[in-house]
């Protein structure tokens, strides 16, 4: 009876464990207690869903030079958690076995819409390792002629009646990266919905100031003025040689501190609309050092009722436009004023530094604000860390290995 409880447990402990290492022998990543490591021959995968879900887990950069990483893309990997859909986003979601069927040769009768979500997601560089990433980017919109359909993985049909994504990306963060190439988190489509975007301890290292989009560094832009893009914070990181440091458009509750910006061929921080006055919520923007900034520092465009504003305990150095203005704001609310306060605005070469209407200087005081009366910002909690497939296999298996070592050491005992 000994011998046949303890054969029971070895089979037991080897039926559980196989699975992993079949994976493992395949030469698939897989996560570890949440953790993907990842090089740069297989890290799009990852993020496309190829070997499981990737919501609520931690994916780590092993060293190396990594192209431009795309979030959001829709697949037709389950892992991908993308839905399918026919004619509009609110038709409904479909297998994607059902969704092809509908495909007539090489064409669709009606036009395809994709929803890809993702959520509680760190990427992060190993520690000690040398990470370098040619941007990451996000796309919600109409895509058409010179795009790509990931999920049928071929080139788009020439012509208007191609696929629409929208994505739903929400608790994103990237830590200790070097990114040589423009970041650019953006939707055209208002069933998009991006919230709580996070980059810290990042450096941006562009390398050109030059008149053009690509060279801006982070960018985080809603085509449309509907609050569904919200929640940035950019946390001690460095921007260096680029045309902009941080841009938004459309963009609800913006986070900047501690950086530091170190040549900019314009603004180093921008927070746009254009689509009327935006009500930006809450926009905090303090202990950053600014070098050599090439226009002003931090530019508002119409500043919308809602909207408060903090800047605080900054640095600047030889950072303005030619008239020595280093803030501005193209409109603000009737009735506000935005007093900055323990600012050190340097000298924009032999010029003082010149503060745009609406803005106060102090040295003493709060933060802020004189605002006029708005709605409480709403809050939304993150999605719970889903637990994954491969995790739950270790576990498993960790557990049944307890148990065997328990019932030797009974059995041991026993003779």
């Amino acid at each position: 009876m000994k011998k046949l409880l303890s054969v029971v447990l070895a089979l037991l402990m080897l039926a559980v464990m196989l699975p992993v290492t079949a994976m493992a022998a395949e030469g698939d990543p897989a996560p570890v207690n949440g953790v993907w490591n990842v090089t740069p021959a297989n890290a799009q995968d990852v993020l496309d869903g190829k070997y499981g879900s990737i919501d609520g887990t931690t994916i780590v950069l092993t060293a190396g030079t990594y192209g431009q990483l795309e979030l959001g893309r829709a697949t037709k990997y389950p892992g991908s958690n993308t839905q399918y859909r026919i004619g509009s986003f609110d038709a409904e979601p479909m297998t994607f076995d059902a969704f092809y069927a509908t495909k007539n040769d090489s064409a669709w009768s009606a036009t395809p819409c994709y929803i890809r979500s993702m959520s509680n997601v760190t990427f992060k560089a190993a520690e000690g390792a040398e990470v370098k990433v040619a941007g990451v980017s996000a796309f919600s919109g109409h895509r058409y002629q010179d795009g790509y359909d990931y999920v049928l993985d071929r080139d788009v049909v020439t012509g208007t009646n191609t696929y629409y994504v929208a994505n739903r990306l929400t608790n994103i963060t990237f830590d200790h990266i070097t990114f040589t190439a423009k970041s650019n988190i953006e939707t055209s489509q208002e069933q998009a919905i991006i919230n709580d975007f996070t980059f810290k301890n990042c450096t941006f290292n562009i390398g050109n100031t030059a008149d053009n989009s690509d060279y801006i560094a982070l960018r985080y832009y809603n085509e449309n003025n509907n609050g569904n893009v919200r929640n940035l914070v950019v946390d001690n990181c460095e921007f260096n040689n680029c045309r902009q440091g941080v841009y938004t458009s459309h963009i609800k509750n913006v986070t900047v501190k501690g950086c530091t910006f170190d040549t900019t061929g314009h603004n180093a921080i921008a927070i746009q609309d254009f689509k009327g006055t935006c009500d930006h919520g809450n926009v905090v923007i303090t202990g950053n050092t600014f070098k050599n900034v090439g226009d002003r520092i931090i530019r508002f465009n119409n500043v919308g009722v809602g909207t408060t504003i903090t800047i605080s305990n900054n640095t600047s150095v030889n950072s303005g436009d030619s008239n020595g203005e280093i803030i501005k704001a193209t409109t603000l609310p009737e009735g506000m004023e935005v007093t900055m306060t323990n600012d050190n605005w340097g000298k924009v070469g032999d010029k003082d530094p010149v503060i745009g209407n609406g803005f106060i200087e102090t040295t003493t005081g709060g933060t802020i604000v004189i605002i006029t009366p708005t709605e409480d910002t709403p809050k939304t909690e993150p999605e719970k860390n889903p637990t994954t497939g491969a995790n739950d296999m270790v576990a498993a298996a960790a557990s049944l290995m307890a148990v065997s070592a328990l019932g030797m050491a009974v059995l041991s005992r026993k003779k």
